[in-house]
């Protein structure tokens, strides 16, 4: 049966009982009020008032008729005999007067029986008053014959109480309602018990059904847990159809799910019974296949991508299935830690869609890189604190000069060095990637900003310096907060802000044109300049041309390199050069002239600045001073 629609029998079947046995209860609870409202409306304390009050009667009766037959026989005393009348008297006014009473008189035809007795007992008075005048035994005797009429009476009045019908039916009524009352507690405590005891059960089917995805019917996420090793012959691939969001958005549901079908198919045939294939995430799967013999993990991946890449036929139109891979694996003999390598696998996936590549492998090598990210991490937390650590961040200067004359200093631009362990060099732009990716991108922004301020204020306060200071802004730090940043670590520091050009990338700039454009028209009225870096590089250069309001084009070195070897590499420098000075920018640099071949042949391009080994190579700050110092006299030195 399709798992969904046991997930809707299994809800339905569920609601049902529970709503059968709520309207069980409620109905058993309604038909036993029913049953009980007569018997309610008599309290227990009615009923214990009514049973003694007729109990105290057939008490003073019979100490009367005992103080009767002591008289009878001339040897009770006639004033004894008249105290239990009175006592009798007394009960009878009692019993058909007081509200106490009123539940004795209620039942039965008790109210018309007690004044009957009462009338035909008080009618023995003036007998009784006799007895105090007359012979004794004469009147004593008749006296008893009048009463043992009453106390038939009385006797009779009682066995209709306690022993008649209507009081059987009466107690039996209680036992009955106790009966019901029991049996609807027990009747509530099963039905709790039965649900309780039918929810647990459906506790643990629907967690074995929520470890099933619906959709494809393989083991979903929750099984990942169950995963402990993953066995050393083992190939971990975390796989995503490729453009899936966007399939689900442009499809219908019935659709999409007959594509999931046919892509699981296609994955069951990778495996065999010593593989294990799950459905993790909508349009994501992991596969743990077993290495055959002789079969490399490109093997496996090759194979992988053949059978997930298809064909799939819509209305008119026909679109190729496709599917992106992260794989991780290890050269290790022994089985891993199986939780550890999916985290591998799914880092691999996330970058082969960010790089749009079909396969990323995280092996030994990746594994090897990832520590040494995750310890530059640790440390550079500690460098940003203030704290000890072994990784130091610094700056260099590299010139910038004039294409007609290297001496002509006109700026530099501020360039990020760093080295840890035993004076080991770290690429800045690792140091960049870590920093982006662990959100520590906008407190190293600031750090350089703060940096140059420290460092570079003395050339324009004491030496009169008049060029740029060039800043790359890294991705963070393109957020409308750079006003701010700007104001705080530079110009309030004593940076001029005619010496400020701060550099945005063709990558950084894909970000959002709107609040780069917003940003630089609030610092530009300043004297800040903007300049595009590594222009050329980019899949959209003259776009950001377009849509950035920058003041300089930076052209990438990777156009200048070996325009000495080839004519045609040189024709294009020459004419991406002219393009880039009729884009409505104030100045061109170029990058990365290593040579004083490379030299003459941007010289005869156009008027631009340039930047590299040929001229200058990055300087120390100390460097830097010395070099500006020395041509303090040649005014030239100082010009933009």
């Amino acid at each position: 049966m399709d798992t969904s629609l046991s997930r809707r029998l299994f809800s339905r079947t569920t609601t049902a009982m529970i709503v059968i046995v709520i309207v069980g209860l409620v109905g058993a609870s309604a038909y036993t009020y029913m049953l009980d409202r007569k018997i309610q409306s008599v309290s227990l304390e009615s009923l214990r008032m009514a049973s003694w009050g007729l109990a105290q009667l057939a008490s003073e009766s019979y100490e009367f008729d005992k103080a009767l037959e002591l008289v009878a026989q001339n040897v009770g005393e006639v004033d004894a005999l008249m105290l239990r009348y009175d006592v009798l008297w007394s009960r009878y006014d009692y019993l058909l007067n007081s509200i106490e009473a009123r539940f004795t008189r209620n039942q039965l035809n008790n109210e018309a029986e007690l004044e009957e007795l009462f009338g035909e007992f008080k009618g023995i008075e003036s007998d009784l008053l006799l007895l105090t005048s007359a012979p004794k035994a004469v009147h004593s005797r008749q006296l008893l014959a009048q009463w043992q009429i009453q106390r038939e009476g009385i006797r009779q009045l009682l066995f209709d109480n306690f022993i008649g019908d209507e009081t059987n039916n009466l107690i039996r009524g209680f036992q009955q309602s106790w009966d019901r009352l029991a049996n609807l507690r027990f009747a509530t405590l099963d039905s709790i018990v039965f649900l309780l005891v039918y929810l647990l059960l459906a506790l643990h089917y629907f967690r074995k059904w929520n470890r099933i995805n619906s959709l494809s019917g393989l083991p979903s996420e929750r099984c990942l847990h169950d995963l402990q090793e993953l066995p050393f012959d083992c190939v971990l691939i975390s796989c995503e159809i490729r453009n899936y969001q966007a399939m689900v958005s442009d499809f219908d549901k019935d659709q999409v799910g007959d594509i999931i079908k046919v892509f699981v198919d296609r994955l069951k045939s990778l495996t065999s019974e010593r593989d294990t294939l799950m459905h993790i995430a909508p349009g994501e799967f992991v596969l743990m296949l077993r290495l055959h013999k002789g079969q490399s993990v490109l093997d496996c991946i090759q194979a992988a991508q053949q059978k997930t890449t298809f064909e799939w036929q819509l209305a008119e139109n026909t679109m190729e299935i496709s599917a992106l891979f992260g794989v991780a694996y290890s050269l290790a003999s022994q089985a891993q830690d199986f939780a550890e390598y999916h985290r591998y696998a799914t880092r691999a996936l996330t970058q082969s869609k960010s790089a749009k590549l079909a396969y990323t492998v995280f092996d030994d090598a990746a594994l090897t890189l990832l520590m040494l990210e995750q310890k530059l991490y640790r440390q550079l937390l500690l460098f940003f604190r203030g704290e000890m650590t072994s990784l130091k961040l610094s700056l260099v200067y590299q010139p910038i000069v004039s294409i007609e004359d290297a001496t002509l200093i006109t700026g530099f631009e501020a360039l990020l060095r760093c080295t840890s362990d035993k004076e080991i060099v770290i690429s800045p732009r690792q140091i960049v990637d870590i920093c982006e990716h662990n959100g520590l991108g906008i407190q190293l922004g600031r750090w350089v900003f703060n940096e140059v301020s420290l460092q570079c204020c003395n050339l324009y306060i004491n030496l009169g310096f008049t060029g740029t200071v060039s800043i790359n802004l890294n991705p963070a730090m393109l957020r409308p907060e750079l006003v701010q940043d700007v104001n705080k670590y530079l110009l309030d520091q004593g940076l001029p802000a005619s010496s400020i050009c701060l550099e945005i990338t063709e990558d950084n700039a894909a970000l959002n044109f709107h609040i780069i454009n917003n940003v630089i028209a609030t610092l530009k009225p300043s004297g800040i300049e903007f300049a595009l870096d590594d222009f050329g590089t980019g899949h959209s250069s003259l776009a950001y041309i377009r849509e950035l309001a920058v003041d300089r084009i930076k052209i990438d070195r990777a156009f200048v390199k070996d325009i000495e070897n080839d004519e045609g590499k040189a024709r294009f420098l020459a004419s991406v050069i002219a393009m880039a000075q009729q884009a409505y920018v104030t100045t061109t640099v170029v990058e990365g002239i290593e040579n004083e071949c490379q030299w003459h042949l941007v010289q005869r391009m156009g008027q631009v600045l340039v930047q590299g080994y040929h001229a200058y190579r990055p300087l120390t700050i100390l460097q830097l001073m010395q070099l500006l110092a020395a041509q303090h006299a040649d005014t030239k030195s100082f010009k933009t």
